[in-house]
């Protein structure tokens, strides 16, 4: 919720929230969180050696 609402605060140009600033501040708070909890995972995954390996095999079943 803090990450919609600081986010909605500054996509506000006007000091009238409407439903547009709502809206773009909360896709806007999405991407952020995204990126901050989502994509710390995403690339300790793919750099795991589990992953490494699941890959060379796919790789080689394409030969």
């Amino acid at each position: 919720m803090h990450e919609i609402g600081d986010a909605v605060f500054w996509k506000d140009e006007d000091g009238i929230i409407s439903e547009n600033d709502a809206m773009s501040g909360i896709f806007d708070a999405a991407d952020r969180i995204g990126k901050k909890y989502l994509d710390p995972k995403v690339y300790r995954a793919i750099r795991s050696e589990r992953y490494r390996s699941i890959l060379r095999k796919l790789g080689e079943s394409a030969l």
